[in-house]
């Protein structure tokens, strides 16, 4: 049971950083391209 605990906890992590990530370089893309079509402008 204990070992159920500990991948749950570990795949939770995993999603979370994931997600974390996710945002990350969604905002990350977002800036680029908003700053690359000002530099066009």
């Amino acid at each position: 049971m204990k070992g159920d605990e500990n991948l749950n906890m570990l795949y939770t992590a995993g999603l979370a950083a994931g997600i974390f990530f996710g945002i990350v370089l969604g905002a990350l893309i977002g800036l680029i391209l908003s700053i690359s079509k000002e530099v066009q402008n």
